[in-house]
């Protein structure tokens, strides 16, 4: 795995998430940054056949959250069973990549930029 540079909080820094893993990345981020495994799941399989992307064909979560590293996103454990949680530069990172491929999920109050 490409480390990633300390200085600079996100700005695409590497590894490369692609349109699923970003579109999953978004939809983490939308629900507070964590949630159970066994909604990350049926998210990651909603959006690997919905934006399939040649790179993660085959790939579970388990192998992406591998991929992309302890520094970026974590599975743990809390009472109430396991959960997928972005860490907090996670956050940033995640949030460039889901611009880069359009895949944001804006907050309800954040104005959208139109095009005329």
């Amino acid at each position: 795995m490409i480390p990633l540079d300390p200085k600079r909080p996100s700005k695409l820094d590497p590894p490369d998430p692609y349109l699923a893993g970003a579109a999953f990345l978004a939809w983490l981020s939308k629900q507070g940054q964590e949630a159970d495994l066994s909604d990350c799941l049926d998210k990651w399989h909603l959006h690997n056949r919905n934006r399939p992307t040649k790179e993660l064909v085959g790939v579970g979560l388990d192998d992406f959250i591998k991929y992309l590293g302890p520094e970026l996103i974590i599975k743990g454990r809390r009472h109430y069973g396991e959960i997928v949680k972005l860490t907090p530069r996670g956050v940033d990172w995640a949030a460039e990549w889901a611009i880069k491929y359009k895949v944001q999920r804006w907050h309800h109050g954040t104005q959208i930029p139109r095009k005329y």
